[in-house]
């Protein structure tokens, strides 16, 4: 209901979508006509996921509030294009709209997206930011062969009800400022963000700052239960990092453990190849100190005249 009320609106702040999953016969397709019907047929259009790969897939958008997306499955082409016009419309990007006979424009939509499907997506994303652009809503129980074919007529008859339901629950939603996961649908936000970045899906899992070698392990372990190869190591830790993971300290932290003590800034340049430049290291290592991760001392170290920075790891450093 507040995304019916927030359809009613060129609010796109909240960047969120909604995904209804459920078997046939379940109510998504009467919840999509209501919602259309409410918000209004000339705000609403209706796509396939295959507009979001064609050449003048998003004219329809231009002036819209609302797009339904039905049986939202996919191919195995273009998932990576999909993945990222749905981040581009969500994030509240400008996207290129090419125009037939007309010169193309660039524009910030105002449009929410509403899909409808019988199963998750499986659009790989090693951000693992597409699963949270999403509000998750599973439908459990089927009615085929004891469909009701006028239930959505007579829930029309109370279209005024419905929309100042919308209007309510909108106003919630502003108050809030925020929307609030169905309880719902948290396991079908499970298994999406499994599909969509299993790595992702890995380092919510993680305690921080793990040895790197043990997260290898662990996923290769992991991968293994799953009837899955790693990979690569080094593709498996740049999705780590790009899901959020801080490898980078948890290498420093392993670093100072082997070499124990206080150890000097530059003995840590080997921890990672970004660290090849200074300023990055000792902007990393500043970050740490911050975080209450290492304590820091200005000393003079052997064979050398210059002061240098010493680090050691804080005893007390929150978990």
């Amino acid at each position: 209901m507040e995304f019916m009320g927030l359809c009613l609106t060129t609010i796109t702040k909240y960047q969120k979508a909604l995904f209804i999953m459920g078997p046939k016969r379940s109510g998504k397709g009467t919840i999509a006509r209501v919602m259309e019907a409410v918000v209004g047929t000339h705000n609403v259009t209706a796509q396939s996921m295959s507009d979001f790969t064609q050449n003048f897939g998003f004219v329809n958008f231009i002036g819209k509030t609302l797009a339904t997306i039905a049986d939202a499955r996919l191919g195995k082409k273009k998932l990576a294009e999909i993945a990222e016009k749905i981040l581009e419309i969500t994030g509240e990007n400008k996207i290129k709209i090419n125009r037939k006979y007309k010169n193309p424009i660039e524009a910030v939509l105002q449009t929410k997206l509403f899909f409808l499907s019988n199963l998750p997506l499986n659009i790989p994303d090693e951000s693992g930011v597409l699963p949270t652009r999403f509000i998750y809503v599973e439908l459990t129980k089927s009615f085929f062969g004891k469909e009701d074919p006028d239930l959505a007529d007579r829930l029309l008859t109370e279209l005024p009800g419905i929309l100042n339901l919308a209007i309510k629950n909108f106003r919630e939603l502003l108050k809030r400022n925020a929307f609030i996961q169905p309880q719902a649908g948290e396991a079908l936000y499970k298994r999406m963000r499994s599909l969509c970045s299993p790595v992702s899906a890995f380092a919510q899992e993680l305690e921080p700052y793990t040895h790197p070698g043990i997260i290898w392990m662990r996923w290769s372990e992991f991968r293994k239960d799953e009837g899955e190869k790693p990979g690569k190591r080094k593709d498996f830790e740049k999705e780590l990092e790009a899901a959020g993971y801080d490898l980078d300290a948890a290498r420093i932290l392993e670093k100072i453990k082997k070499l124990g003590g206080e150890v000097p800034a530059y003995k840590i340049r080997d921890c990672s190849r970004r660290f090849n430049d200074p300023k990055v290291r000792d902007k990393k290592l500043q970050e740490m100190v911050e975080l209450e991760l290492l304590n820091v001392r200005l000393g003079i170290s052997e064979g050398n005249k210059k002061p240098t920075k010493f680090y050691s790891i804080k005893t007390d450093r929150p978990v």
